[in-house]
């Protein structure tokens, strides 16, 4: 996925339409250990020639597999992202406010996707992983403590907050069963 800029614009009528798949688990794994497997990444777009610049819209697709966040057993998810860059000689005059594509200064006569798409795959990996399995498993706990979803802990902090009695109501409450008596 290296294409030339003189190739890139040679294309003037229409864009440079492509479409491939490539394995990029060593290049990923080099980048985050805890990569246990990739499949092949499928990235299809076009790049257009426009005045000097080069504008890139792809969309990359792939599966990885990584530890859960929870319980570090192997989970298995599909991660799809556009790409969308806009590449520029250093000499130009530019202004990145008013693009909605990432200006990349072009430094060689040539674009390589490769680093391009590894760099979307690392940017895009979930913070959170969660096997489909683990949703419904008990979190982990131990003597006086346990782990609780944000649900939990709103839900408890909310029940709290309802049986605690504010001190100053406390003596209102007293008033009132002397009121009775």
């Amino acid at each position: 996925m290296k294409w030339g800029v003189g190739e890139i614009r040679r294309y003037t009528r229409e864009p440079l339409s492509f479409e491939e798949t490539v394995d990029l688990m060593k290049d990923l794994q080099a980048r985050n250990s805890d990569i246990i497997h990739a499949e092949p990444v499928h990235v299809s777009g076009y790049l257009v020639s426009h005045d000097h610049e080069i504008i890139l819209h792809c969309q990359a697709a792939c599966e990885l597999t990584m530890p859960s966040t929870r319980t570090t057993d192997a989970v298995t998810f599909d991660l799809e992202f556009p790409i969308k860059e806009r590449y520029v000689y250093p000499n130009q005059d530019f202004d990145n406010d008013e693009y909605e594509e990432t200006t990349i200064l072009l430094e060689q006569d040539f674009i390589d996707l490769i680093p391009t798409v590894v760099d979307g795959i690392l940017l895009n990996i979930p913070t959170r992983i969660i096997g489909e399995d683990e949703d419904d498993q008990s979190l982990p706990s131990g003597n006086a403590w346990v782990v609780l979803t944000e649900f939990d802990f709103l839900a408890q902090r909310a029940k709290e907050k309802e049986e605690t009695v504010d001190p100053r109501l406390t003596q209102l409450k007293t008033l009132f069963n002397e009121a009775e008596e």
